[in-house]
């Protein structure tokens, strides 16, 4: 079985890599215009994690949420440290590798956030009026 803290820590070796800062169980980058946050959110019903995502806009300020735009990882057994999983570390490692970083590292400014609704309009990135409204979305 693996641990939180080795869960943990197979995330911090690839992110801080590509510049990520570690605290708590977030990972932050800054570029001049978006802050892309990663946050490992523990369920409060098991031993298994979820894997938010998302930017905040660093030229509008707006303090009633967390992530200005968020996303979530699918929900994958290998999330989940109660259950036994033969070659865990190496599932991490490429999903991490080739779904998380591929996608956080598209968005680096508010054009690439715009671009991003564009990709995905069936989804619903951002629950506040503010920030479409900022982004000219409406």
């Amino acid at each position: 079985m693996m641990t939180n803290n080795e869960f943990k820590e197979i995330f911090k070796n690839q992110l801080t890599k590509i510049g990520f800062k570690m605290r708590g169980n977030n990972f932050r980058l800054k570029t001049s215009e978006i802050e892309t946050i990663v946050n490992l959110q523990k369920s409060n019903f098991s031993n298994a994690y979820y894997v938010n995502y998302g930017y905040n806009l660093l030229n509008f300020d707006c303090s009633e949420v967390y992530i200005h735009i968020s996303e979530r990882l699918p929900q994958l057994a290998t999330f989940d440290l109660e259950k036994e999983f033969q070659n865990r570390e190496k599932e991490l490692l490429a999903i991490i590798n080739q779904m998380l970083i591929p996608e956080i590292t598209k968005i680096k400014t508010e054009q690439d956030v715009l671009n991003l609704f564009q990709r995905k309009p069936y989804l619903n990135m951002t629950t506040i009026f503010k920030v479409k409204e900022y982004l000219k979305l409406l």
